[in-house]
């Protein structure tokens, strides 16, 4: 009956959730790696972790979706479009309609697949949107669209509604450089990778500032932030290329103020070394993704 009840009330087996009087780590530790991408950038996953989404920016410049044990399943690209033309950086996975975004900065063009990477069509944002380098993703809850613009005079958050409806502009006084990696955690708070700054920053729902990671050597501290993710245990994950690592932040309840939790990773390539890594995501079940790009590789860690 306690079993039973557990599952009940978490949705979750029992194996894969702490045990009473149990504490969790605060970071995961190295499971696997699985390989195939080469220079993989973007990476995104499904809830259940039966599909892995990476956008590949050597070789082809495909999407490629992999199944949760590596393997791959299917290769895609836009119709009508040479490698030497694409660019695909960053991934996300709308939770409303399962489909697959993949940002293309170069082609300022943002391309959508379904579920299984079959090519679907172009993002189409607002007519107010005029000359846009979309790049950073993320969807809410609702299945609104995030993207950073790192166009020369934008460099800031935009936010969509399905229709491509510009609802918000996020970020226009934090003076922003190269923002990359997005994430919107369940309370609604937009995290972002501030990437030539070398700062995280953590905005509420209406797009005030809550928080900031500087840059710095210190523990916690950044170098070039990209890639970011919300865990299934609530905490961002953000990727720091040069520093060949990958932190992970608490965000307090009431102020939304980051607190460094610990890293993962050591430059180098072997198991759990890190080469210039730029993507991450997360599954309901307690894996973290690691898009290693020098390293042409995914790397898989585990709560």
């Amino acid at each position: 009956m306690l079993v039973a009840g557990w599952y009940l009330l978490f949705r979750k087996p029992i194996s894969e959730l702490p045990l009473p009087g149990v504490t969790s780590p605060a970071v995961p530790t190295y499971s696997f790696a699985f390989y195939g991408p080469t220079e993989p950038q973007g990476i995104a996953v499904t809830p259940a972790g039966d599909r892995i989404y990476v956008a590949e920016s050597g070789a082809d410049r495909a999407l490629m979706v992999f199944d949760a044990k590596g393997n791959l399943l299917k290769q895609s690209t836009p119709p009508g479009t040479q490698a030497s033309g694409r660019t695909p950086v960053y991934v996300a996975v709308n939770p409303v309609t399962s489909e697959v975004y993949v940002s293309d900065r170069p082609g300022k063009v943002i391309d959508i697949y379904a579920a299984d990477g079959t090519y679907l069509r172009q993002f189409k944002p607002d007519a107010s949107v005029k000359d846009w380098a979309p790049l950073g993703l993320a969807f809410d809850a609702s299945g609104n669209l995030y993207v950073s613009d790192v166009a020369p005079d934008a460099q800031v958050v935009l936010k969509f509604d399905a229709t491509g409806k510009l609802l918000q502009t996020i970020g226009k006084d934090s003076a922003m450089s190269y923002p990359n990696g997005i994430s919107v955690d369940a309370a609604g708070r937009i995290v972002v990778a501030d990437g030539s700054n070398g700062r995280l920053l953590v905005f509420d729902p209406a797009g005030n500032r809550l928080g900031i990671v500087s840059r710095g050597t210190a523990d916690g501290q950044l170098g070039m932030p990209r890639g970011t993710a919300i865990d299934d245990h609530g905490s961002v994950v953000v990727v720091d290329t040069t520093a060949h690592a990958v932190n992970f932040y608490s965000l307090d309840q009431g102020t939304g103020s980051p607190t460094f939790l610990g890293t993962v990773g050591t430059e180098g390539r072997q198991e759990g070394g890190l080469e210039y890594p730029t993507g991450a995501a997360a599954d309901a079940h307690g894996h973290v993704y690691v898009a290693d790009t020098r390293n042409d590789r995914i790397q898989v860690w585990s709560y």
